[in-house]
């Protein structure tokens, strides 16, 4: 799954902006009255811009589209007394979710009961598995790797750590 512009438009908005035309001008100027070098460093700043610009982008490019592949699967909400599949657009806070190994935290939450080991890479960029007990936080976007709990939806829709890092990225 891709997210925003294709990489040939973050080239091409880069390397066609006011700036860069003014300073490629500058430096056909400069060729025509005979100064090579001034040209070449006009034409070498230009080159450091677009580099650097094209690069940071598609880093976050990147990124974002690693986000954008923590799809919504089916969640696991336990209502009275019976746990079913249903899609995270139905769960409302308050819901109880039941998370088990493989299984996505849909839904920012609190856990009620059990305890399990999440993966947080994608949120924190940390690769270390973090232990979640009863009363400790989970987050949307995260991933059970180990064990099996249940947790309590606080946070639902655009409130969600997830939604929120990512409208936040494609700001930039």
């Amino acid at each position: 799954m891709t997210t925003g512009r294709t990489y040939a438009a973050i080239v091409r908005e880069n390397v066609f902006t006011f700036v860069n035309n003014v300073l490629f001008l500058l430096g056909l100027a400069l060729v025509v009255v005979g100064r090579p070098l001034d040209a070449l460093t006009s034409v070498g700043v230009i080159l450091a811009n677009v580099v650097i610009s094209v690069a940071q982008e598609v880093r976050a490019k990147r990124t974002l589209d690693r986000i954008a592949l923590v799809t919504r699967p089916l969640a696991t909400v336990v209502r009275d007394g019976a746990a079913r599949q249903i899609a995270p657009e139905e769960l409302v806070r308050g819901d109880r979710l039941r998370a088990s190994p493989g299984d996505q935290i849909v839904l920012d939450g609190r856990v009620l009961e059990g305890s399990m080991q999440v993966d947080e890479s994608l949120l924190t960029g940390e690769s270390d598995l973090v232990t979640k007990r009863s009363g400790d936080e989970v987050f949307s976007g995260s991933f059970c790797v180990t064990g099996t709990a249940d947790y309590e939806v606080e946070r639902v829709g655009g409130e969600s750590l997830a939604t929120r890092m990512t409208a936040g990225a494609r700001g930039f």
